[in-house]
């Protein structure tokens, strides 16, 4: 009877052991998850939001100024002349050449350009040229108007074939001696719409500011 018992302890006790045996390998598959995880932490890299801190890589590769003596060539909007331009008066044109820097363009061809008259006098009855200077104040850039500061562009009139005749001046035939008027016109200065002219910055041009 003892003998009998005890074979049926040893039939129980295989049948558990399979099944003991299962549970210990599931236990040893379940990963741990410490208090310090986060369902971020266990996504995968291309699941994570991107970063939005930081600098753009592409931003950075742009020069930050526009250097000292850089050519501006614009092409005027609208007319000026010695005879009736004014101090102070104000002038619009646009970029006629992109300008670039380290093989990029900073500043595209067709940027609105800003400028100023700085001195203007309108020839009088006698030989007396006028003359006429303008300078740059602003380019368009970024969505605004940044400033700048340039050379000024300065021309005075004079007779025609003179010495004292810009290439940019609107070339005016020669007047009769006898008429003073005519005389007057040949010796102001005059710049036509799409007139082009060629500036330099005296400063550098923030492109970050």
């Amino acid at each position: 009877m003892a003998s009998r018992n005890w074979k049926l302890k040893i039939v129980a006790w295989l049948a558990v052991l399979p099944l003991a045996y299962g549970l210990g390998c599931a236990r040893q598959l379940v990963p741990q998850v410490t208090g310090e995880s986060s369902p971020a932490a266990q996504q995968l890299p291309f699941e994570r939001p991107a970063e939005t801190r930081g600098i753009s890589p592409t931003s950075e590769l742009m020069p930050a100024v526009i250097p000292t003596g850089t050519l501006v060539a614009v092409r005027l909007h609208s007319s000026l002349s010695s005879v009736f331009s004014h101090p102070g008066d104000t002038f619009d044109a646009i970029l006629d050449e992109p300008i670039i820097i380290q093989g990029q363009t900073v500043a595209p061809q067709g940027a609105p350009i800003a400028g100023k008259v700085l001195d203007a006098r309108p020839a009088g009855e006698s030989t007396d040229a006028g003359y006429l200077r303008v300078v740059l104040t602003a380019v368009w850039l970024n969505g605004k108007f940044i400033p700048m500061q340039t050379s000024s562009v300065f021309a005075k009139g004079g007779p025609r074939g003179g010495r004292n005749v810009p290439q940019r001046v609107t070339p005016i035939a020669s007047p009769a001696k006898s008429d003073p008027a005519a005389l007057s016109r040949q010796l102001d200065v005059h710049y036509d719409p799409e007139q082009r002219l060629t500036f330099r910055l005296n400063e550098p041009l923030s492109l970050r500011g």
